[in-house]
């Protein structure tokens, strides 16, 4: 059965799903990942720049400056908005960042009525 995978992912995060995400694409499956930064820093942007560019009908990416660490995520339209134009029958939501990020993320994600979270475990830490 079809999967659209959701990434969402901070910037300390980005490391350990860059490699999920290529992988995904590369079995043709439909990914978005919402990247979150504080300070417009996003770390792998060339290269998902180039894995858009290769995948453009696969592959969704929205750079969200809206989180810090302080007042944590000030707008959902964007998670929202991923929810609702989904169109394949399953939905996979994995959080990668830090523990405070993580837990934000995930109860926006149960407040959307969201399941199947995963919280990825950090392979690089800053």
């Amino acid at each position: 059965m079809e999967t659209h995978y959701i990434f969402l992912a901070h910037q300390v995060g980005i490391a350990s799903v860059f490699p999920l995400i290529k992988e995904r694409l590369a079995n043709h499956a439909q990914v978005s990942l919402l990247y979150y930064s504080s300070n417009h820093l996003y770390d792998f942007q060339k290269e998902l720049g180039i894995l858009q560019y290769h995948f453009n009908s696969q592959l969704y990416i929205s750079y969200e400056s809206d989180y810090t660490e302080h007042k944590g995520l000030l707008k959902n339209d964007n998670i929202e908005a991923i929810i609702n134009a989904n169109t394949i029958p399953n939905m996979c939501f994995t959080i990668s960042g830090n523990p405070l990020f993580s837990e934000r993320i995930k109860n926006v994600l149960l407040f959307l009525g969201a399941n199947n979270i995963i919280i990825q475990e950090q392979y690089f830490v800053a």
